[in-house]
């Protein structure tokens, strides 16, 4: 599917199931509805704000039915909220964030869910999180990096979340400090 222009009228849900990929070229592409995935892919490389920056940011509220997926360049920016499941679910779900875009994927909303809800970050695109997420499961790092902006303590809301639950480092994890 490709969404390439402004659409001020679009008010439902764009939804991107497995094995499909959603084209975003403009930052107002998907109107005020929600960005639902379901397995699906997002590019961004191209359309009306590729001729000028080759950047996505987009003000919608995001959906994680199944997991989610990026590829292509300059930065995806996300600056409304993100749950990890439907609210009408009193339990967490496992999503993986496959990051394969050149840029730098930000989201600038709050991560939420309930307990159980562990993100998965595979790829080599840079992800930045700076909301006061309250996502309650681990964090695995399989791939690539997390940025985070803001504090990380026990039990409190932040870019990891707000979990006693483990930060897991796989091999494939870049950058790890402290």
């Amino acid at each position: 599917m490709v969404l390439s222009t402004r659409n001020t009228g679009l008010t439902g849900d764009v939804r991107v199931n497995t094995s499909t990929t959603l084209a975003i070229g403009n930052n107002f592409a998907l109107g005020s509805g929600r960005l639902v995935f379901n397995g699906g892919t997002v590019r961004y490389d191209f359309g009306n704000n590729n001729f000028v920056s080759g950047n996505i940011t987009i003000n919608n509220d995001v959906l994680l039915q199944g997991d989610l997926g990026t590829t292509s360049g300059g930065d995806f920016v996300i600056k409304g909220n993100v749950a990890m499941h439907e609210a009408a679910y009193s339990v967490g779900a496992t999503r993986t964030w496959n990051l394969n875009g050149s840029g730098t994927m930000g989201v600038y909303g709050v991560i939420s869910g309930q307990d159980g809800s562990n993100l998965i970050k595979l790829g080599g695109q840079f992800a930045v999180f700076a909301g006061a997420n309250t996502y309650q499961g681990y964090t695995q790092i399989a791939q690539g990096e997390i940025i985070a902006q803001g504090n990380v303590l026990p039990g409190v809301a932040g870019p990891l979340g707000i979990s006693d639950s483990p930060i897991v480092l796989s091999s494939g994890a870049a950058n790890v400090g402290g």
